[in-house]
């Protein structure tokens, strides 16, 4: 019976942290550019947010190595690679409306 119970709080774990781990969240905001290649945006209420890692088919249709997508706005759809927030992945990137000038950023 122990067994059991064990197995059934093991299965609930694993649903619930996959959970997590697929939903996909959006957010709006501008890129900053690489640090320790880590990707750098800010949003829409100045809080930066950072991603590790990026899909492979959106660093070849963004370039964010070149400082012309620096203080570009977008649109960008994630996940979250571990349950403390710690790691995001982003899966799509799309141009948003708006983009700022280096000399707004203060």
């Amino acid at each position: 019976m122990k067994k059991i119970i064990a197995l059934s709080i093991l299965l609930t774990s694993l649903v619930s942290i996959k959970s997590w781990a697929q939903e996909e969240l959006k957010t709006m905001a501008y890129f900053m550019g690489l640090d320790n290649k880590t990707y750098v945006f800010v949003d829409e209420f100045e809080e930066s947010i950072t991603f590790t890692q990026c899909e492979k088919s959106i660093l070849q249709e963004y370039d964010l190595t070149d400082e012309e997508e620096i203080g570009q706005y977008f649109m960008v759809t994630y996940i979250l690679l571990d349950e403390n927030e710690d790691e995001r992945k982003i899966i799509k990137l799309e141009y948003a409306e708006t983009e700022i000038e280096e000399e707004d950023w203060d």
